[in-house]
């Protein structure tokens, strides 16, 4: 099960991996972007993996692990692009083939609660980008490959039962509300529910 933090320019998500348990991951945006991996030891203690990161395109933003805990994916939102990584034993990131899909100015990202589809938030437009898990956890875009949203979405979050999917939308303080279908594709419902500068999106 993976737990999501948002936060400015920087995100952290915890893996329970089948091989081992669990990994801690973070992106770091500035720079040399990378994603920093951690092992958690007792007490909730973090000790870097070897190596302490893996490179990252540019821009990183938010990460998401998939629940079988053998794939994480990373948003690039500078450069359009969504990076893909095999999980490894030992909790070892390594890209995928290719290591990353064209997303535009993705934001957010989320695994359904099944880890067959993917999410991501596009700040740039309003839509939500939705793949299909295929093997080895790399993703193909579902059809259509954007579903429309609210102006200048920035999060999204599954609901645990897999049936619904929520879109923060930061440019019009509303939440875009879908249907989930059996294949993982999201069904766009109206009204959105207001907010009021909305920063971050969670279901517990």
């Amino acid at each position: 099960m993976g737990l999501l933090l948002a936060g400015v320019g920087a995100a952290l998500a915890i893996a329970a991996p089948a091989q081992s348990a669990p990994f801690v991951y973070v992106t770091n945006a500035l720079g040399n972007s990378t994603v920093s991996q951690y092992a958690v030891g007792a007490g909730g203690l973090l000790s870097p993996l070897v190596p302490p990161s893996v490179p990252a395109v540019a821009d990183t933003r938010r990460v998401a692990v998939n629940p079988d805990g053998r794939s994480v994916y990373v948003t690039n939102t500078g450069v359009d692009s969504l990076s893909q990584y095999d999980l490894g034993a030992g909790g070892v990131l390594t890209p995928k083939n290719p290591a990353t899909v064209s997303v535009f100015n993705p934001q957010g990202v989320a695994v359904s609660p099944d880890g067959k589809s993917v999410y991501v938030a596009n700040g740039g437009q309003p839509t939500v980008s939705q793949f299909d898990v295929g093997p080895g956890g790399r993703l193909t875009p579902k059809s259509p490959p954007t579903v429309g949203t609210g102006f200048a979405p920035l999060g999204v979050a599954p609901s645990p039962d897999g049936r619904s999917l929520y879109v923060l939308n930061g440019g019009d303080d509303s939440v875009s509300q879908y249907d989930v279908g059996p294949d993982g594709r999201i069904y766009f419902l109206d009204p959105r529910a207001g907010t009021s500068r909305p920063t971050e999106i969670r279901i517990v």
